[in-house]
């Protein structure tokens, strides 16, 4: 009997039924949601991922501080003093405005494109970019459908995949406003 035990044939033999390289077997996540699967950062550029310690907001930015705009607004209204130019450098707030899914990362993709070229242009420009996903917030905006962009606090773009071009032109514009802001 213990011979018949040793004689199985490849046919009957389960222990290799497993593929050798299933990306499932080989995937410590595979087995999670694709929402609970951790997912590696996109490429964003000059800029860095922190969180505000004012308020608790994660968002991107290529500024000295973490203080996001929204809370260094508020300590500028408080003390006095000017908001949107701190430095002597100009500063550009974008918001992605979406769940997250596909096209929210597509747009964020193009903004970042065309923030690396105009970070480029001028070294000196200040930076925050945020991904809002909370629907409140979303909808504090003229938006209908998402993904949507703003830009210094302006909605340019909503329900589409805007162009770098178009994004390019946009982040300028609202550059040279608030150049002329802060001069005039």
């Amino acid at each position: 009997m213990g011979d018949q035990e040793q004689k199985v044939s490849p046919e009957q033999d389960t222990s290799q039924d497993k593929p050798a390289l299933c990306a499932c077997v080989q995937d410590p996540f595979a087995a999670l949601p694709p929402e609970l699967r951790p997912r590696s950062e996109p490429r964003m550029g000059g800029l860095r991922k922190v969180t505000c310690p004012g308020c608790g907001k994660v968002y991107w930015t290529n500024r000295a501080t973490d203080l996001c705009l929204d809370c260094e607004n508020e300590r500028h209204a408080r003390f006095g003093a000017r908001s949107g130019r701190t430095g002597g450098m100009i500063m550009l707030s974008v918001k992605i405005l979406g769940p997250g899914c596909f096209n929210c990362y597509m747009v964020e993709e193009m903004v970042v494109n065309a923030l690396e070229q105009l970070m480029a242009r001028y070294p000196d420009l200040e930076v925050t970019l945020q991904h809002v996903e909370d629907p409140a917030e979303i909808f504090q905006y003229p938006i209908l459908f998402t993904p949507g962009l703003v830009i210094n606090e302006k909605l340019v773009c909503a329900g589409r995949i805007p162009s770098v071009e178009e994004v390019s032109r946009w982040l300028t514009t609202a550059l040279e406003q608030a150049a002329g802001d802060a001069v005039g």
